[in-house]
């Protein structure tokens, strides 16, 4: 099985709802903020935890590009996760930060994260899964 994380998120929006009911461990903001120190260094240390990091195929702004940000820095260190970027190798209109969203998504590829359609994400995960 796997240990299910999500952040950082906004309190209250429905992305928070739904990991919560589904017993993720969530790093929460408050609601309508951008990712603050506190919220930042948890999801700094649950993606230095993680071996696989999904990021859906959502819209960026600047309450949320700070999850990229973060996750380009973990890239870099030692021993990175595997990570899949669903919805293609570009963010087309789901990018409200002026084109930061995207240069760091392409930066992201860079890396070696992957862009990887959601449901070869699920077949990959449940292959695993029945191998472990």
């Amino acid at each position: 099985g796997y240990a299910l994380s999500v952040g950082a998120v906004n309190l209250l929006d429905s992305d928070a709802q739904l990991a919560q009911r589904l017993g993720a461990d969530v790093v929460v903001e408050a609601p309508f903020s951008p990712i603050g120190p506190e919220a930042r260094a948890q999801l700094a240390a649950r993606l230095a935890d993680a071996a696989t990091v999904v990021v859906a195929e959502v819209a960026f702004g600047s309450g949320n590009v700070e999850n990229l940000r973060a996750l380009l820095a973990r890239l870099a260190a030692p021993a990175p996760p595997r990570v899949w970027l669903l919805g293609g190798r570009e963010l087309g209109d789901r990018d409200f930060t002026g084109g930061e969203a995207q240069a760091l998504w392409a930066r992201l590829l860079v890396a070696g994260a992957e862009a990887i359609a959601p449901a070869e994400a699920l077949a990959r995960l449940t292959k695993e899964a029945g191998e472990g």
